[in-house]
């Protein structure tokens, strides 16, 4: 017996075409066929005509099949990539606007000598400019004013500012340097990247190169000295900022003439003690009497932070000859753990 196979719905609606001749099956195992040669013919061609979409749906499934099964890894992978580029662009954009708007210290500097004449020079190395200045060095014993001098230049530039402002914590811990309030970088040289990009940007569309100040220069490890000096070597060299170096040891650092970039050094400007007018001045702007001021003068000499402190304790009302009774008991014994006295 033979039977002829019946389409059904589900068979129309295959994709591919069913023969035009249904072929007769053999129900047992003989020497001559029950259906006629041609449908045997049309049959294998059929089979032939229909074997590429079948390899190609068996190759579309496979592919399907293992794109299920890793999507986990590539999918995160894009997802990860598409986070970084887009972290990447907002701190950029948050760091741009910062270098633009400038470090803001209203809440530091305060009662602050003016200092005209040096502030005058200072302003010509912290003001950018459009030609690259290679890279400089501000030097100065402790309390003599530098941080306070350099702020109060920053405060009085104007809009865009473009001038960036870290100061190194007094402590020998590492330093993080953030980068924004929202991230900090996990390298020194993923920092020395971002503000690369961000100090083109800028000096692209202001026409002027922007300014890194770094304050505190001699808390910095040797290896972390270096490697800010490379920098600003490259940044010098490349025209796309010019960073200064704030060092508090009141001379050069030995760490940073010892390397070759240090031909690259454009000028070292000294920050000294306030002269006597200047130091009377300053006296006098916190309500101390002529007399008081020039034996404070005589007492602590020209140095900021010591005119400071000697006003407020006499604020407090502290004798003038309280304060001297103390101040060389001090240098007593600082001089003796020095054993410069027995």
């Amino acid at each position: 017996m033979a039977f002829r196979l019946v389409a059904n719905p589900a068979i129309r609606a295959c994709p591919f075409p069913l023969p035009r001749y249904l072929p007769r099956l053999q129900l047992c195992i003989s020497s001559r066929p029950y259906s006629g040669i041609k449908y045997d013919k049309v049959w294998k061609n059929e089979i032939r005509k229909n074997c590429k979409g079948w390899t190609r749906a068996a190759a579309a499934g496979g592919l399907a099949l293992v794109g299920y099964i890793t999507c986990d890894l590539w999918i995160t992978d894009r997802y990860r990539e598409y986070q970084r580029h887009s972290h990447q662009s907002d701190r950029d954009s948050a760091i741009y606007e910062t270098l633009k708007r400038g470090p803001s210290f209203s809440e530091l500097v305060q009662d602050t000598l003016p200092r005209d004449a040096l502030a005058s020079k200072a302003r010509e190395l912290i003001t950018p400019e459009k030609e690259p200045q290679g890279y400089l060095l501000v030097i100065g014993e402790h309390g003599t004013g530098k941080t306070s001098l350099i702020q109060l230049i920053v405060n009085s530039l104007k809009k865009p500012k473009g001038v960036v402002y870290v100061m190194i914590p007094n402590t020998d811990d590492s330093v993080d340097l953030v980068l924004d309030s929202r991230d900090t970088a996990t390298t020194i040289f993923e920092v020395f990247d971002v503000f690369s990009r961000v100090a083109l940007r800028y000096r692209n569309t202001h026409q002027a190169i922007p300014v890194l100040v770094v304050n505190n220069t001699n808390k910095l490890p040797t290896l972390l000295l270096a490697q800010f000096q490379d920098f600003a070597r490259e940044a010098s060299d490349s025209g796309i900022a010019t960073v200064i170096f704030v060092s508090s040891k009141g001379r050069i650092p030995r760490q940073m003439r010892e390397r070759n970039v240090w031909s690259r050094v454009q000028r070292v400007f000294e920050i000294g003690n306030v002269s006597r007018d200047e130091a009377l001045q300053y006296l006098r702007l916190h309500s101390i009497d002529d007399k008081t001021a020039a034996q404070i003068y005589e007492l602590v000499g020209g140095r900021i932070v010591l005119l400071k402190s000697t006003a407020r304790n006499i604020q407090k009302g502290v004798r003038i000859d309280d304060l001297r009774h103390a101040l060389f008991n001090e240098t007593d014994d600082r001089l003796r753990v020095t054993r410069m006295l027995p």
